[in-house]
């Protein structure tokens, strides 16, 4: 369970970053400025982390077969 939360991590700071600066945006005066780069800036880490946490799994499931070749042998 910890390894998949560590996964997540990059993608919660940058959400919570977006979040902040959106909220900074609409507060401020200067509206010139698009907040498309905040808005999908998270779905880069998202990406990254499901990229990860899908390696991870094969990483896990080859662990466990090698494991099982490994006592099957004398």
């Amino acid at each position: 369970m910890r390894e998949a939360i560590g996964h997540w991590a990059p993608s919660a700071l940058c959400i919570f970053i977006c979040v902040v600066a959106l909220i900074a945006w609409a507060g401020s005066e200067a509206r010139g400025q698009s907040p498309v780069f905040f808005a999908f800036l998270p779905m880069c880490f998202v990406l990254v982390g499901v990229i990860t946490w899908r390696l991870q799994s094969e990483l896990r499931e080859v662990q466990r077969r090698l494991r099982e070749l490994e006592t099957r042998q004398p």
